[in-house]
Parts: C-alpha cells; sequence; structure tokens
C-alpha cells in the first residue's frame, strides 16, 4: 500500500526562514542536552 500525501510544500522566504529558526534551536536543544547527558550531569531512565 503506498501512501500519498497531495500537498506539495513550497516555503516562501519567511516560512522558510521561520522553519530554519525552529531547526536551529531544536539542533541547540539536542546538543545541550547531548552534552549534559555525556558529561554524566542527566541520564537517560
Amino acid at each position: 500500500m503506498r501512501l500519498t500525501f497531495p500537498y506539495i510544500f513550497k516555503p516562501n522566504c519567511i516560512k522558510k526562514e521561520i522553519i530554519e529558526d525552529i531547526i536551529w534551536h531544536c539542533e541547540k536543544v539536542y546538543n545541550t542536552i547531548n552534552y549534559d547527558i555525556y558529561q554524566g550531569k542527566e541520564k537517560i531512565y
């Protein structure tokens, strides 16, 4: 079975900047948590 989604995403300049900003913040949070786990400050349960 093939899944299809009829919407094709074509971001304009403003939408692209918003998406890039969200991605940057997600990377920052991921790297911070990953570093804290590496240093032993956070634990995964």
